[in-house]
């Protein structure tokens, strides 16, 4: 078992306001994090010019010497592993 660092950089960010809502409305104060477990965390404004995130994933040689990747911020099943960001309203 090791680790590595991902590092995922963003820009052209989706703006502090995007919409429409299903009421036709649009959204306000949206913000940009990684998600950790279920939580989006390191929150950047969506109007931002860019954000960076690192976070370190755990790697695992099987038996059958395939990798397998895990950690926090590590979702989905064997073979449909991914790293996810969230937006939305802080509240």
């Amino acid at each position: 078992m090791t680790t590595m660092v991902v590092e995922i950089r963003g820009h052209d960010l989706p703006s502090r306001r995007c919409g429409p809502t299903p009421d036709g409305g649009s959204y306000d104060n949206i913000h940009v994090g990684i998600v950790r477990r279920a939580d989006p965390i390191e929150l950047a404004p969506g109007d931002a010019p860019s954000a960076r995130w690192q976070l370190e994933v755990i790697v695992r040689r099987g038996d059958d010497g395939t990798f397998d990747f895990g950690g926090p911020f590590v979702h989905g099943k064997r073979g449909e592993r991914h790293l996810g960001l969230a937006l939305g309203d802080p509240g």
